[in-house]
């Protein structure tokens, strides 16, 4: 049997969901590089993915550690409903 994490994914599913998102990561990097545009925008939005990428990793890790338990995860989703995406 697996060991689970406390998410309920086992370590082979975390391994082959954190490979998947590292080829689209790649793939997104490599379509940057594509982009008929100057160096400098390039840079912004290597650093803007950089960004998105740690944000990413940092909202697993709390996930995996029980962050839906806080008292204050209701009002976090509230909160991030009412943006204007």
């Amino acid at each position: 049997m697996c060991k689970k994490h406390i998410n309920g994914e086992s370590v082979n599913e975390k391994r082959g969901r954190k490979e998947g998102l590292k080829m689209e990561e790649n793939m997104i990097r490599g379509g940057i590089l594509a982009m008929q545009v100057d160096n400098d925008t390039k840079t912004k939005l290597f650093n803007y993915l950089d960004n998105l990428v740690e944000d990413s990793n940092f909202l697993n890790c709390l996930r995996q550690a029980g962050v839906d338990n806080w008292n204050g995860y209701e009002d976090a989703q509230e909160l991030f409903e009412e943006q204007d995406c």
